[in-house]
């Protein structure tokens, strides 16, 4: 059976994008007449829908996390949000008392007084260390010059993918995992859609402002090929090819498997797996280099060895 591929149209990760998109909400809602001044169409309303994509994709993105016990997952959020609490008091001493004081408009922008309001939804908290992160950045020498430490700084981002990922785990277990379809790319290039169009627009509004100009840009940390996501059911005692490509050892191989436990392995032939077979249980992601199955084989196998029909969905860079 012919694999179903759709191509998502940004590189980097998935989790790297929606995070991108979050924060770049959070930098343009509060200058949103500026960016309506320039084009018409990017208003509230867009940012309202731009938002609503954002949370659509954080449980996309949940996908691609294997389940994980609930009692867990919630500690697992209490303990980011309360490393998140702790790193902003970090921050805000530094600003508030060494760096900046007195300074109204700089103790605005790293949200004094805003915590309390942010941490009732994780969503928002995720959203408001991330933007922290940012101004943090761009006033680095002043802090650091005030004797904040520089991991105060760093540990924020972190923080936030953190709590991020705990979020997903947790929501995960609340909802349950939904069928796989294309539908889940549809929704990322959407989000990225509106991402590339505040970020276009970003650099012309801000065009004499280097700053903020730096602010709006979609640089995945790593420089990375593209993402090929490769999704089609498999019959019961069947195998399939997945794709062929170029065997390349450095390929990054996202397996994922729905309704039944399925195999993965490269291939010479396409018939016959050589070297480690990866066995993935339904409702969970194994991430292996190519070099981690084999070391040769253009294709890749899925071998669905129970009873049941089961899908599969595995993501490979170029």
């Amino acid at each position: 059976m012919a694999s179903s591929v759709l191509k998502r149209n940004y590189i980097g990760s998935d989790a790297y994008m929606v995070n991108q998109s979050s924060i770049v909400l959070g930098l343009a809602t509060p200058d949103v007449k500026t960016f309506t001044a320039f084009d018409s169409s990017i208003d509230d309303k867009f940012l309202d829908d731009f938002k609503t994509l954002i949370q659509q994709a954080f449980g996309v993105v949940s996908d691609s996390v294997a389940i994980i016990p609930q009692k867990n997952a919630t500690a697992d959020v209490k303990k980011a949000m309360e490393k998140g609490k702790d790193l902003y008091e970090n921050i805000i001493y530094f600003v508030t008392k060494k760096a900046f004081p007195g300074n109204k408009l700089i103790a605005k922008e790293f949200g004094v007084g805003k915590m309390a309001i942010a941490s009732r939804s994780q969503l928002k908290f995720t959203l408001f260390l991330e933007t922290l992160f940012q101004k943090a950045t761009i006033y680095k020498t002043e802090l650091l010059a005030a004797g904040c430490n520089a991991s105060y700084i760093s540990d924020l981002e972190v923080a936030a993918n953190t709590l991020s990922q705990a979020n997903v785990k947790q929501e995960i277990l609340k909802r349950g995992r939904p069928v796989l379809t294309s539908d889940r790319i549809t929704l990322l290039n959407k989000c990225h859609a509106k991402l590339s169009i505040l970020n276009a627009a970003g650099q012309i509004v801000y065009r004499n402002v280097e700053d903020k100009k730096a602010q709006f840009v979609f640089s995945p940390a790593k420089k990375t090929q593209k993402v090929t996501s490769y999704q089609a059911p498999i019959a019961p005692n069947a195998t399939e090819k997945v794709f062929d490509l170029p065997y390349n050892s450095e390929r990054t191989l996202s397996l994922r498997a729905s309704n039944a436990t399925l195999e993965f392995g490269l291939s010479v032939d396409g018939a016959s797996v050589i070297g480690n077979t990866i066995s993935v249980a339904p409702n969970n992601l194994v991430i292996k280099k190519s070099s981690e199955l084999s070391q040769s084989g253009n294709y890749l196998l899925c071998i669905n060895k129970d009873t049941a029909e089961g899908i599969y969905d595995v993501e490979a860079d170029r």
